[in-house]
């Protein structure tokens, strides 16, 4: 009978629907919904009937809002929804701009729909800057100018609509500062995502039911919705754990459907991840820079944008070698006629959690590796990485589904719960301090780790180098990034009697290629923080007796703008900040020494350092140091570019780290290198199982001999 009342009342809705008043649409679209009792596909809104229903709107609210409180919160934003696909273009701009006008009682809405509620904002949100997109005029929210009183009224009544307030104002601020080149989108929408596709964190309020039209709201929209985010409405630990335990089980249930993707699709994979990069190579650039307050754009192209294309060039021209099956020899005597196979196979499901002073680097080479070995990915993102965060997350998925690979954002606790996960296999790139609790976190799922942490890597100038190509070197990989990079030169080994021709070689060269902190090319410290932390630094070793020297003329810092002036620091004493921590920034000790000796000795007696960088022509000298000192990599009369090698593999040693990517190492990291056994159809041992009797004897005698 429900059927027969909901098939009577389309009919009727289709026939009628240019001549039915407001009161018959309600009636007949409330019968739809009460015969069907569910989603809002069959809720049949045509174009007409909505051009009916926007003048209605404006001229009396009050209907339409009973209906969509009667109904339930679920159809209601069904009927929202429906409205904005199915509607005019006329009657949808009056629809959006009686919205931003504050004519609409927003207060009387349910909740689903209210903006004083998260899911709600996104719903009412979404539709404005929809419309905005469409006919170029901007729009927001009534609530964005202060202006709406029904929200101010519905947060009075119900102190949980604090949080669709509070998320609200966090939108604004975000919209103020958000990067060059970056589209705006409604700031819910973005930390919200429909199901099946998103990775973000479900919202604290908002039923199951809010839960699927939002989601429906989210699939239909022109503009695809921003995926994988995660919500800066602070959400509890076990919503974050839930969403990234749910993002996980759908990449190992696509692992266990296609568990070895074969030559073709793996290179397939790398090209679209280099085709993402060089569609997106300005845009990516502006993130970054927006993320650092000013990051120097070729610096952004140099140490990120190329050497991740290039990577995935090197990649794919050794793939094939490297799926290859290896051969191993088998031992004749007991297995003739046996073969021995080494197979990599994917291992799964790889997180990667990613540092915030190269993080285009630092997630996408590893994704090389990870793509070339056949895995998936999740992959975590600094809470200083936001603008870079959100333009991955909304953009990689239009490249990658999600089964295959996800961004997550950081906004408190996500990397503790990211890391408790049982991956295949996790990749972390941070501080050593950091690096512990990761570790000690996957330690409970047995997750395998490799860790590239940081450390106090040293260049030692020796006496036969030329001590301006010296200085040229060192203070390259110095200055890029402004210093923070972990396999930068932390401080610098100099025969005592050139620290003076040293001194006088960096003002020189610095000089000339940064004339002032305001220059473009120089970049800024990444946060207050960290430039708090590098000022005290300074000011600790100036009052413990060090020379400062700064070798640019003008401030020795701009607050304003995180610039620090490059400086040198001579005479510190060993136990200063800056000689016991490592600096990540534009600071250079200066050790003088008179023995090579008193250099080993000093370095062997901290932490292994990531890298160390000897500069000297005297190949028994350069072998003498390599042999004393260990480190994660070398550069030899060089610093840093160790790293940008393809074919080297590149990890720590210690306490600067386990394990290595890049090169052939890398893809054998994320793959599990199985060893298969091979048995003849006749097998010798046959005569070696019990009862033994005495060809048994004598042949374990004759192998044991």
């Amino acid at each position: 009978m429900a059927l027969g009342f909901a098939l009577t009342a389309i009919a009727l809705y289709m026939m009628t629907g240019m001549t039915l008043d407001m009161h018959s649409h309600i009636v007949i679209t409330s019968g739809v919904i009460q015969g069907l009792g569910i989603g809002f596909t069959f809720v049949p809104l045509s174009a007409v009937a909505f051009a009916t229903l926007a003048p209605e709107l404006r001229n009396d609210g009050t209907p339409i809002f009973s209906l969509l409180r009667n109904i339930g919160s679920s159809v209601g934003i069904s009927m929202v929804q429906a409205m904005l696909t199915s509607g005019t273009a006329r009657a949808h701009a009056e629809l959006a701009s009686d919205i931003t006008a504050g004519n609409l009682a927003f207060q009387s809405l349910p909740g689903a729909v209210n903006p004083a509620t998260p899911t709600g904002l996104a719903i009412l949100d979404g539709l404005v800057d929809r419309q905005s997109a469409i006919d170029g005029v901007p729009r927001r929210l009534p609530f964005h100018a202060g202006a709406d009183r029904g929200l101010a009224a519905a947060v009075a009544a119900d102190p949980q609509a604090e949080a669709g307030a509070a998320q609200a104002r966090r939108g604004r601020a975000r919209t103020r500062t958000r990067a060059p080149g970056l589209r705006r989108r409604s700031h819910v929408c973005r930390d919200m995502s429909h199901a099946g596709q998103g990775s973000s964190l479900r919202p604290a309020a908002g039923t199951r039911a809010d839960n699927r039209a939002r989601d429906a709201f989210s699939a239909s929209s022109e503009e695809p919705a921003m995926k994988n985010d995660l919500p800066n409405i602070a959400p509890t630990p076990a919503e974050i754990a839930r969403t990234l335990e749910d993002a996980l089980a759908q990449q190992r249930a696509a692992y266990f459907a296609h568990p070895v993707p074969t030559l073709a699709e793996r290179k397939a994979d790398l090209r679209t991840l280099q085709r993402f990069i060089r569609d997106n190579k300005q845009a990516l650039c502006d993130a970054i820079s927006a993320d650092y307050g000013h990051r120097s754009q070729h610096e952004t192209l140099l140490a990120e944008v190329f050497p991740a294309m290039d990577g995935v060039s090197h990649v794919i021209g050794s793939l094939r070698k490297w799926m290859r099956p290896q051969r191993r020899s088998v031992d004749l005597r007991n297995f003739l006629g046996a073969s021995n196979r080494v197979i990599p196979q994917p291992l799964g499901v790889v997180g990667i959690i990613v540092p915030w002073n190269f993080p285009l680097h630092l997630s996408l080479i590893p994704l090389t590796y990870v793509f070339a070995a056949g895995n998936r990915a999740m992959v975590k993102m600094s809470e200083n990485s936001r603008h870079l965060a959100a333009f991955l997350i909304e953009k990689m998925p239009a490249y990658f589904p999600p089964e295959k690979l996800r961004f997550f954002d950081e906004t408190g606790g996500v990397g503790i719960e990211f890391s408790k996960l049982p991956f295949d296999h996790l990749l972390f790139t941070g501080s050593g301090q950091t690096g512990r609790s990761v570790m000690a976190a996957a330690a409970a799922n047995l997750v395998p780790v490799t860790l590239e942490l940081g450390g106090k890597a040293p260049a030692i100038l020796c006496d036969d180098f030329p001590l301006r190509l010296a200085a040229e070197r060192i203070l390259f990989a110095k200055l890029m990034n402004a210093g923070q990079i972990c396999t930068t030169v932390d401080h610098a080994w100099i025969p005592r009697a050139k620290v003076d021709a040293f001194v006088a070689a960096a003002r020189e060269i610095v000089n000339a290629r940064y004339p002032s902190i305001t220059s473009t090319d120089y970049t800024s410290v990444i946060d207050e923080r960290a430039f708090d932390r590098l000022v005290g630094a300074l000011e600790d070793a100036k009052a413990r007796g060090a020379t400062l020297i700064q070798v640019i003329p003008g401030e020795p810092w701009d607050r304003a703008t995180r610039k620090m002036a490059p400086h040198i620091v001579l005479n510190a004493p060993s136990d200063c900040v800056l000689l016991q921590r490592e600096i990540f920034g534009p600071i250079l000790p200066i050790r003088a020494y008179d023995s090579l000796e008193t250099v080993i000795e000093s370095i062997n007696a901290g932490p292994r350092p990531l890298a160390i960088y000897p500069f000297s022509y005297d190949g028994r000298q350069v072998q003498m140091l390599l042999d004393r000192v260990m480190s994660g990599g070398v550069s030899v009369n060089e610093a840093l570019f160790h790293v940008a090698q393809h074919d080297l593999p590149f990890g720590g040693v210690g306490e600067s780290g386990m394990g290595h990517y890049h090169g052939r190492e890398g893809f054998d990291t994320f793959s599990k290198l199985r060893p298969v056994f091979y048995q003849a159809r006749f097998s010798a041992l046959k005569f070696m199982g019990p009862p033994y009797g005495k060809f048994a004897t004598t042949m374990l005698g004759f192998l044991t001999k």
